[in-house]
């Protein structure tokens, strides 16, 4: 994710007298090489990089708080606070002094390289950054978030347990002979782990991309398999796998990796499930689980939600269906862009919100449904981000929300919108400007958007087009039979919020604020 801002509006808005000469670096990040990016160096030889440059660096997000005059970057769910011009530094609660402050120009906000290649900020952001200002090259090592992988065979059943030192999100499948456990923004010390003890043959790490991988080799199909993620510290993933065949306490001592307490099962003679496991494990979260037998070979989805567990969580506590269609919703606009204003100062990115997380609910309570929101607070997410979300989560529906605008008070009503090359009138050209315009606060296009452009007229071509006309019609049915306001219908427009969406996708103006 990446927040940008274009008004400061404090005391920081005057623009401040630093010479900044650019060059263009070279930056690698966990041996895969980043374009396009620029450091630039003050008269007094100090080395920045650009906000807008950081945030696609380290996959992080930033927000600019014009009224406490404070750069907020978010990298891994966890918060650094900035203010230009001053040398503390927050990471978390914990404030650090600098030898440099960073500097607002303008309307950007460069912050000093030494901030982000010093201690405090590679323990929290959990990466390690080298910068080399003779050969102008800049080097980022991610550091395993993954922290260690054990295993726990009893002769009913096995308990692998993932540690992490953050929240990630993650999917389980089952493979064959296998199950995949695979961590989104996981990185891992890849290792084999031999077991061979009837139950288990191995488990094996790697990384791929952004992805860690957990492989789980079985040597006998199991009966079922449960995911698990924990409700209080240490953060882990336990995937619990009822064994088909009970195991010999014997050919347990012989396996030598195995972490349960074989020597106390033997003093046991009839031993709770839990035996072996410390107390927190009572408090792990149900995330999943299936029958093998019923669902041979078939993978499920975990947890999808990048940005926090809390929706898949209260989702499966609430008996969602193995089948239940994720619906991605997304609250138009936020943090730095407002979106309209009405004449009372009402924000569209407020009513958004609310209206996004009503919808929610109504979701949550229908076992077939699984809401994913793009974003739950006053963020500012790129337009381009929102639908890569929905694509990341192989959503079934996107579902925009937007309050329109106009200078005319007497206009109103609600209309729904599906994508199209060129919009279908004037008053719907006018709509796609007024919600294009946050594009302004991305700066240039990204590669992601750019490419994104590229897909628009391969994607309208395809069986989503059909179907993003046929869910406008049929919100269009069921919305004009229950709202008082005017129905505005349904119609097309060029949105960037809809470009590149792989499932059927649609923007409602819900009403003119």
């Amino acid at each position: 994710m990446v927040f940008l801002f274009f008004s400061v509006g404090s005391a920081y808005s005057q623009t401040q007298k630093l010479s900044l000469s650019k060059k263009n670096i070279t930056v690698t990040v966990d041996g895969s090489k980043l374009r396009g990016i620029v450091a630039y160096k003050s008269d007094q030889n100090v080395w920045y990089l650009a906000i807008k440059d950081i945030a696609k660096i380290y996959n992080g997000a930033f927000e600019w708080k014009p009224i406490s005059s404070i750069v907020t970057m978010i990298i891994n769910n966890k918060k650094i606070d900035f203010s230009p011009n001053d040398k503390t530094v927050l990471f978390g609660r914990s404030p650090k002094e600098m030898r440099v402050s960073s500097k607002l120009v303008g309307n950007n906000v460069y912050i000093p390289m030494e901030i982000l290649t010093g201690a405090a900020f590679s323990n929290f952001a959990l990466v390690d950054s080298l910068w080399d200002p003779q050969k102008l090259t800049l080097t980022l090592i991610h550091r395993p978030n993954i922290t260690s992988i054990k295993y726990y065979t009893r002769p009913e059943e096995t308990r692998v347990e993932i540690m992490l030192n953050q929240k990630l999100p993650f999917s389980v499948s089952r493979d064959n002979d296998a199950i995949n456990v695979r961590i989104n923004r996981g990185k891992v010390a890849p290792t084999q782990i031999l077991a061979s003890n009837g139950a288990l043959a191995s488990i094996v790490s790697e990384n791929t991309g952004k992805t860690a991988t957990i492989k789980i080799n079985l040597e006998q199909t199991p009966t079922s398999i449960k995911a698990t993620e924990s409700a209080t510290l240490p953060e882990r993933i336990t995937i619990i796998i009822a064994h088909a065949q009970k195991l010999s306490l014997q050919n347990l001592k012989n396996d030598k990796n195995n972490s349960e307490n074989i020597e106390q099962l033997e003093n046991i003679s009839v031993a709770p499930i839990e035996a072996g496991i410390d107390n927190s494990d009572l408090n792990q979260v149900p995330v999943e689980s299936f029958d093998v037998q019923t669902l041979p070979d078939e993978s499920f989805s975990i947890v999808d939600d990048v940005s926090t567990f809390k929706d898949i969580a209260q989702a499966v506590t609430g008996k969602k269906n193995k089948d239940a269609k994720i619906i991605v919703i997304d609250a138009g606009h936020g943090g730095t862009d407002p979106g309209a204003i009405g004449p009372r100062g009402t924000k569209e990115k407020d009513i958004t919100l609310e209206i996004a997380y009503e919808l929610k609910k109504l979701f949550d309570k229908n076992p077939d449904y699984i809401p994913v929101l793009t974003r739950k607070d006053d963020v500012f997410i790129p337009l381009a981000q929102r639908t890569q979300i929905a694509n990341d989560r192989k959503a079934n529906l996107f579902i925009s929300i937007h309050c329109n605008a106009n200078i005319n008070r007497k206009v109103g009503g609600f209309e729904i919108f599906f994508l199209a090359e060129r919009a279908t009138d004037a008053e719907a050209l006018a709509t796609e400007n007024l919600e294009n315009s946050s594009i302004e606060l991305e700066g240039k296009p990204t590669p992601q958007l750019a490419n994104i452009q590229k897909m628009l007229w391969s994607m309208m071509q395809n069986e989503f087009l059909n179907e993003s006309s046929e869910l406008s019609s049929f919100i269009d049915a069921v919305a004009k039979g229950k709202l008082k306001i005017p129905n505005r219908g349904v119609k097309q427009a060029g949105f960037y919020v809809l470009r590149g969406a792989a499932m059927p996708a649609v923007l409602i103006e819900t009403a003119f604020i």
